[in-house]
């Protein structure tokens, strides 16, 4: 039992055990890691004032103690072995405190800082104060996930969906820890985020509508509290969409659109309008983006439908009040063009507009019953586009 609980470390601290860490390169031994390698092999000392002190030096040495540990936990002298199993955890939680606490401490970025995925985080947040504080939440309680997939990036994938599994798990599976269930918190979501943002670490990523729990927590609402409160929301979201650009399934994609309209998040602007001209993905999906842009974009969105005006490609067909609607890509370019230039899209003709105006950001109701509607409308349109041109 007890060399499963050793594995069971070893396995949890990732790069902590690597030879190969970049954080503690191959190099001379130095006096604090012969002192380390001295105390672990006090650790055996039958004294149990010996073995306690080795243990508190041990742990005021941090980071530098980790060699010593891990090869202590390979000792075959059972007391070394127990202690260097007990310590190791504690010495890597004391050390990455002290490492975040310096980082923050740092506000001009004038040293280098021992920490997973900074570089990732930076170009894609930033590194004013919220982004900073953000980016430590994220290492506290996400340092050993990072740290593993930073040091195989071409892994990354796979612990990416294995840590995405474990936090499903901690909300929705079998609990019999206690009176209360482990909460999901913003910061473990925002270190899935950074690793789906990382260009390259997104590469391994398998992106499957069947095999995608990551998108499954976008209803959450630990989530939509860090998306939408605080100082460090605008942070959150410049992670969460740079996460979203990086991917390809139509459900995570969906989903991160019905997040902006649910939320009227206009950060997401970007995001919407780059969805809305995937002619590679699914027209309902293209048309549920059309709809997000018309509601949170602005007049220089209109732009943007342009291209869309002529695009005869059917979207859907539905029975509305014994009216038959046919909706086409360009019927929804030409509703939210309407609205996104301050006119009435139901000034078009539009059938269900004409009694329901609030349908406008339905796409399914964006249609025509006739073509001498949809016809009449274009014209509409083409003649308040040459009227808006003679201004200039």
């Amino acid at each position: 039992m007890k060399r499963f609980i050793a594995a069971g470390i070893l396995f949890y601290c990732g790069s902590f055990v690597s030879a190969a860490d970049p954080a503690v390169p191959a190099a001379s031994p130095n006096p604090e890691r012969q002192r380390a390698a001295e105390l672990v092999r006090d650790l055996g000392d039958t004294r149990y004032k010996v073995r306690d002190n080795a243990a508190r030096e041990l742990k005021k040495l941090g980071r530098i103690a980790k060699i010593a540990l891990t090869d202590g936990m390979k000792s075959g002298d059972p007391e070394i072995w127990n202690r260097c199993i007990q310590l190791l955890p504690e010495v890597m939680a004391l050390d990455l405190k002290a490492r975040v606490d310096a980082f923050l401490a740092d506000t001009e970025g004038k040293h280098q800082h021992e920490l997973p995925m900074m570089a990732t985080f930076r170009k894609v947040v930033g590194a004013d104060a919220p982004a900073r504080k953000l980016y430590a939440d994220i290492v506290r309680s996400n340092a050993p996930f990072l740290e593993a997939c930073e040091l195989e990036p071409k892994r990354a994938g796979e612990k990416y969906n294995v840590r995405a599994f474990e936090l499903q798990q901690q909300l929705f599976g079998p609990f019999s820890g206690g009176s209360v269930r482990p909460q999901l918190t913003g910061a473990d979501l925002a270190a899935l985020f950074l690793i789906g943002a990382d260009p390259e670490m997104s590469k391994s990523i398998p992106d499957t509508n069947n095999n995608n729990h990551v998108a499954n927590f976008l209803w959450q609402q630990q989530f939509q509290n860090a998306l939408k409160n605080g100082e460090q929301a605008p942070a959150y979201r410049k992670l969460f969409f740079a996460w979203a650009e990086n991917r390809t399934d139509v459900n995570s994609l969906s989903q991160t659109i019905s997040v902006i309209q649910n939320n009227n998040i206009k950060d997401g602007i970007d995001f919407a309008v780059k969805a809305m001209k995937m002619k590679e993905k699914e027209i309902w999906f293209r048309a549920q983006a059309m709809v997000v842009v018309g509601k949170i974009g602005a007049k220089e969105h209109v732009a943007a439908f342009e291209s869309m005006l002529d695009d005869k490609t059917q979207v859907t067909e539905i029975q509305w009040n014994n009216v038959q609607l046919k909706t086409q890509l360009r019927d929804i370019a030409l509703a939210m063009s309407a609205q996104l230039s301050g006119q009435q899209a139901k000034d078009y003709g539009f059938d269900a507009l004409q009694a329901q105006p609030t349908l406008i950001f339905a796409y399914h109701y964006l249609g025509f019953s006739t073509d001498e509607k949809r016809v009449a409308a274009n014209k509409k349109w083409d003649e308040w586009k040459a009227a808006e041109n003679k201004k200039k």
